[in-house]
């Protein structure tokens, strides 16, 4: 027989209790989570990335006075609209069940061949 008890939550050691003066109600108050934690734990597991893409935001809005500005604004949704457009590609051929993992080299290849085409065609790239 041992002398200690170990109340375990979620394969994790929560508490260690000496067995001989130990009630059960000691031990279930160990091995549940009160609500308030729960619910906390599950808004940062759901919302997490949103809420630190905010703070990052907040925190950037704060230190430049051009981060908010239509311009940066625009320019931004530049930078990202390719990836969003892969991104819903992507998206379709994943739900469809057609894993395809070469996007990459697809997307290279189709911004390689663009530069020859332009290239030819006297376009300047500067």
């Amino acid at each position: 027989m041992s002398d200690r008890l170990y109340v375990m939550r979620r394969h994790a050691v929560v508490a260690e209790l000496d067995a001989r003066s130990t009630s059960p109600e000691a031990v279930m108050t160990h091995a549940t989570v009160s609500g308030v934690k729960v619910m906390g734990r599950r808004l940062l597991r759901d919302y997490g990335s949103l809420l630190g893409l905010l703070l990052i935001g907040a925190a950037l809005s704060l230190l430049s006075d051009r981060f908010l500005t239509t311009s940066n604004l625009i320019n931004v949704a530049r930078q990202v609209s390719i990836n969003a457009i892969v991104a819903a590609g992507m998206t379709i051929v994943i739900i469809t069940g057609g894993i395809d993992l070469s996007v990459g080299s697809t997307i290279a290849l189709a911004g390689c061949a663009a530069l020859l085409v332009a290239g030819s065609s006297g376009t300047s790239w500067a």
